[in-house]
């Protein structure tokens, strides 16, 4: 399907250049990002979430243990940074409430509407790295 076109393949790199500032410019280079894809967290320098280095996994199913770890990691240790792409609704999105997390949690510190789905950037409200 079209709407299943590799990540890279609606990502240009102007786009990527500009999540991955907005990403550096609210964490630091230790703390964890979550996306759907890497290309954020790699782009910018930062570590994934719980080290899931292929979340795109994801889109054919999470089993009951790791849903119950990532939810647990999320309340525990949320990541700094989360990117909301069609990936991150297509992977976690798919089997965790993200939506409620990000509205009581983290705030929209950038909008990016140059690619063939919208990116957003959220920061958590508990500055953990760079302001």
């Amino acid at each position: 399907s079209d709407d299943l076109l590799p990540l890279f393949g609606y990502v240009v790199d102007a786009l990527r250049e500009a999540v991955a500032r907005a990403v550096e410019a609210h964490s630091a280079p230790r703390d964890e990002v979550l996306s759907g894809a890497v290309i954020w967290e790699f782009t910018s320098g930062r570590q994934p979430f719980l080290r899931i280095s292929h979340p795109l996994g994801f889109m054919e199913g999470m089993s009951s243990e790791e849903r119950r770890r990532i939810a647990s990691a999320l309340a525990e240790r949320p990541p700094q940074v989360i990117v909301m792409d069609q990936y991150t609704q297509w992977t976690y999105g798919k089997h965790l409430p993200l939506e409620p997390l990000l509205a009581s949690s983290y705030r929209l510190v950038g909008e990016f509407t140059d690619a063939r789905w919208p990116v957003r950037v959220y920061a958590h409200n508990q500055a953990q790295g760079a302001p």
